[in-house]
Order: C-alpha cells, then sequence, then structure tokens
C-alpha cells in the first residue's frame, strides 16, 4: 500500500493517460442514441471509438459522414 501512495506519473504518462480518458469517453458517448442525428439508432462501438480516436488525435478519419450521421 506504501508503494501505490509513492507512486507518481511522469508528464508523458499523465498526457497519455489524458489521450486514453478522452478516447474512451468519447467513445462511450457516441455510442449513445442521442448522439446521431436522428436520435434512433445507437452506433456500434468500434465505430465509436474509432471516430473518437480520430477525432482526438486530430486525423479526420471517418467511417460516417459527420454532418449526416452524428
Amino acid at each position: 500500500m506504501k508503494n501505490i501512495k509513492n507512486a507518481r506519473l511522469s508528464v508523458w504518462q499523465f498526457l497519455a493517460l489524458g489521450y486514453l480518458i478522452v478516447i474512451f469517453a468519447g467513445s462511450l458517448f457516441l455510442t449513445l442514441p442521442v448522439a446521431t442525428r436522428g436520435g434512433e439508432q445507437p452506433t456500434s462501438y468500434i465505430n465509436a471509438l474509432f471516430t473518437s480516436v480520430s477525432a482526438t488525435c486530430v486525423t479526420g478519419l471517418i467511417t460516417n459522414d459527420t454532418a449526416n450521421y452524428w
């Protein structure tokens, strides 16, 4: 237990953890039916995860047309 309290993250580990949190939170939000334009159909998790990673890392790749689907 003492080692856990003394564990410190480096700046790069903290940055990577922040990216992972944003990616997974975004993917969970994108799977909600309210996230789609029609509000009726939920998105598969793999499509939501890909879109979230792409948006976070600014690559611009998408599986669904952003203007019509989201």
